[in-house]
């Protein structure tokens, strides 16, 4: 894991797609900066800050947003883990540990 910092801005660049790589970050930015919103997003997503950030915050249930937790995004379900080793989807990982052939439910990103 990388990161960079730029304007307010926190950068996570993660090595490879892993469930426990992005809770290391969330755990690290809870435990090591105080942030309103927390993204996580691909390298390759425009994202208007700006915009967001506003819904967000209208989403919030005090003007300043702190200590509230939101999960923002389109609700996925039934997300078919995939378990074939030479498939870039691969993700026999989440399989071995929960023994679940489908995600729990999960959001998507709003795009």
């Amino acid at each position: 894991m990388t990161t960079e910092t730029s304007r307010g801005l926190l950068f996570f660049s993660l090595l490879r797609k892993c469930s426990k790589s992005y809770s290391c970050c969330v755990q690290w930015v809870t435990m090591n900066a105080e942030p309103k919103f927390v993204l996580k997003t691909d390298d390759d997503a425009y994202v208007s800050c700006a915009a967001l950030v506003e819904v967000l915050q209208g989403l919030c249930h005090h003007p300043d947003c702190l200590n509230e937790r939101l999960y923002f995004g389109q609700e996925k379900r039934n997300g078919v883990v995939i378990t074939e080793e030479d498939s870039k989807w691969s993700n026999l990982e989440y399989f071995q540990l929960t023994g679940l052939k489908e995600y729990v439910p999960y959001m998507l990103g709003g795009g």
